[in-house]
């Protein structure tokens, strides 16, 4: 929906849409719904931990997400990019939405970290 403005949303680009487990997350400012602000994507290494923003290995525009995905880190730039605001997404699982034969479904827990440039998360 381009209702509200929105950071981060997951979308299935498949058309026509099939009911499968692809789908992407997306930076708000970018893509079909993009009418929020600039979130940054990392796939996680060894599936444990993320670089800080800085070292350049993040997905600025989209990410796909897959079923083997059992995290993913986002970054939200503060202060015009300065500092960044980091977030956990975990125990992620995407899957055929089971009420539509269309849908895709993407359920996950998260943490966000409230001080600007901390990584440090829990080891779930």
């Amino acid at each position: 929906s381009t209702e509200f403005d929105q950071d981060i949303y997951a979308f299935d680009e498949d058309t026509p849409l099939t009911g499968d487990d692809t789908v992407w997350l997306y930076s708000g400012n970018f893509g079909s719904f993009g009418n929020g602000n600039q979130t940054y994507m990392y796939e996680p290494v060894n599936n444990s931990y993320c670089e800080e923003y800085s070292s350049g290995n993040w997905f600025g525009q989209s990410y796909e997400l897959y079923t083997s995905d059992q995290r993913v880190f986002l970054a939200r730039p503060i202060n015009s990019g300065e500092y960044y605001h980091y977030v956990k997404m975990y125990n992620v699982v995407v899957a055929p939405d089971p009420a539509t034969e269309n849908g895709t479904m993407v359920s996950f827990s998260y943490e966000y970290q409230t001080i600007a440039d901390l990584t440090l998360f829990s080891s779930k």
